[in-house]
């Protein structure tokens, strides 16, 4: 996630970096083109004859602005859903971690370091769960040890390592290592947090509808493309410069929306997730010790 001071004005203003002005180049330039063309076939050959009234394209416009206000709200609504579930993630991850240091003996390292070991090692692999991918499948392999092999075959492996956190918690209970009346509080973190799985799940495999994006994307290029006809006799060469910016604007909405629907991706304007796993992985270390 690209991150720049937005009181830096005039440097949000030129940056390029986190920004979609990259996709927008071409389509620009092809709008530019067309724009060019029936210009050139006005101008100088007269051949265009048909000139739309601009309250037209003024009523589309109040249609099409609706419609982008729908797509970029819903976007963000996913967005920041998603970032609500890390920021839960995260707390309940320290809320284990911190009731787990406090039940335990100080002398039992095996159990801490059974605790960290699987809070740290399911916040990597959450990634990797969320993005459909095996970034952090090294890390697994090297780092897993004896008490964490099913995890290897597991089809869901976050869910397999709470699965493996509750049990080791439920043995310690009926070893009387940790008091019966400390259960209820550690099972609700473990609650919580496959809450936050299911979140993250839900937004992760609910996109938006495909035929929504397509019609939004027929109507933004009919509406430009037929914008020139409405400009070219009283604007001449400028209606290129208007339609481009036009262009810019309208594509430009449609396309933020786009990009953060899937707020676990890896694009600029993604959740920083692997950068939230690192502070889980910190957080943990520094209430349970390092392992």
């Amino acid at each position: 996630m690209v991150n720049i001071y937005s009181r830096k004005w005039m440097s949000s203003l030129f940056s390029v970096k986190g920004s979609i002005l990259g996709e927008l180049i071409f389509p620009i330039l092809v709008m530019g083109l067309i724009t060019t063309g029936i210009c050139f076939l006005d101008i100088f050959y007269n051949v265009i004859n048909i000139e739309i009234s601009l309250s037209i394209h003024a009523l589309l416009g109040v249609i099409l602005s609706l419609l982008l206000v729908f797509r970029t709200n819903s976007a963000y609504d996913r967005w920041w859903e998603g970032r609500k579930a890390w920021g839960a993630l995260i707390n309940n991850t320290r809320g284990l971690a911190i009731n787990l240091n406090a039940l335990l003996d100080k002398e039992d390292q095996k159990n801490r370091k059974f605790f960290a070991k699987a809070i740290i090692l399911f916040s990597y692999l959450f990634v990797d769960h969320l993005r459909g991918n095996d970034k952090f499948k090294k890390l697994m392999l090297e780092e897993v040890k004896e008490d964490f092999i099913p995890i290897k075959t597991a089809l869901h492996k976050p869910s397999e390592l709470m699965k493996m956190v509750m049990q080791r918690i439920v043995d310690l209970v009926q070893k009387k290592q940790i008091p019966e009346y400390c259960f209820l509080s550690l099972n609700d973190y473990v609650r919580n947090i496959i809450d936050c799985i299911g979140v993250c799940e839900r937004i992760k495999n609910t996109p938006i509808p495909n035929s929504y994006s397509v019609f939004l994307r027929r109507f933004v290029f009919i509406y430009s493309t037929t914008l020139p006809l409405g400009l070219v006799h009283e604007l001449k060469w400028l209606s290129i410069i208007v339609v481009m910016i036009v262009f810019y604007i309208v594509v430009g909405v449609e396309l933020l929306g786009e990009e953060i629907e899937d707020p676990f991706g890896s694009d600029p304007n993604d959740l920083p997730i692997e950068e939230l796993s690192e502070k889980i992985e910190s957080s943990v270390k520094q209430i349970l010790g390092n392992s």
